[in-house]
């Protein structure tokens, strides 16, 4: 067996596959597809957070585009989808769209920044066609200080969608939890009038080692002080 010719043969075939998804799945199992990679690719991310510490919102999301890329997906960054979506990924009619905010960071942004990122998808990018029914809110959690957990931020950022019920017609929630790091809505789309679906997904980024290597490395002091000063 030529393992070279074979290994090229796999990659081949997938590539194939993945460009011609709409015609081999329904839209709910490229969805599904999606999902399990994008898992990965984050998982993957959460094993070299100082990388994305001090990156802002279109570079981290560029990594994630560049590794839908890798997976033969196909992507796309910033593009024209009734204004400038950070990440969206078709295949034929099959359409994904995604927004991604930060929360906290240099910036200090907080929940009105989140919000204004589900706005955008929900009311701005999106227009729930029949095979455009799921989103993805990606949410980039820079924590200013020790409450700025991941939990804490989605529980919180769940409350506040909550809140918001009378403008979102027969909002659903499903919550975020130690086995499902991420919360899902499901409200009617206010052009389809159809369930529209969001994947809301947080990225905590906080590397802050107290080990005594961690403790002594100069170039975590400042951050240090900083998140400290915030608890």
């Amino acid at each position: 067996m030529n393992i070279g010719n074979t290994i090229n043969d796999f990659i081949l075939a997938r590539e194939l596959m993945m460009h011609d998804l709409h015609s081999k799945f329904s839209y709910d199992d490229f969805i599904e597809l999606l999902y399990k990679d994008l898992e990965y690719i984050t998982s993957v991310m959460m094993d070299g957070v100082e990388t994305y510490i001090d990156m802002s919102e279109t570079e981290i999301s560029r990594q994630i585009y560049n590794n839908l890329k890798m997976k033969n997906y196909g992507a796309e960054l910033d593009s024209d989808k009734n204004g400038n979506a950070d990440i969206s990924v078709t295949s034929g009619n099959y359409k994904w769209i995604s927004e991604a905010k930060i929360f906290g960071g240099a910036n200090k942004y907080g929940f009105d920044h989140i919000n204004e990122g589900f706005l955008q998808l929900t009311t701005r990018y999106s227009k729930g066609e029949s095979q455009a029914y799921h989103g993805g809110l990606f949410i980039y959690i820079k924590p200013k200080g020790k409450s700025d957990t991941e939990k804490s931020i989605m529980d919180d950022w769940k409350a506040i969608i909550e809140s918001n019920k009378d403008e979102l017609n027969n909002l659903e929630i499903d919550g975020h939890h130690q086995n499902k790091r991420y919360l899902t809505t499901k409200h009617d789309h206010q052009v389809s009038g159809y369930p529209y679906i969001v994947k809301h997904i947080p990225i905590c980024l906080l590397h802050l080692p107290e080990d005594k290597s961690g403790l002594k490395a100069k170039k975590y002091m400042q951050a240090r002080e900083e998140y400290k000063n915030n608890s």
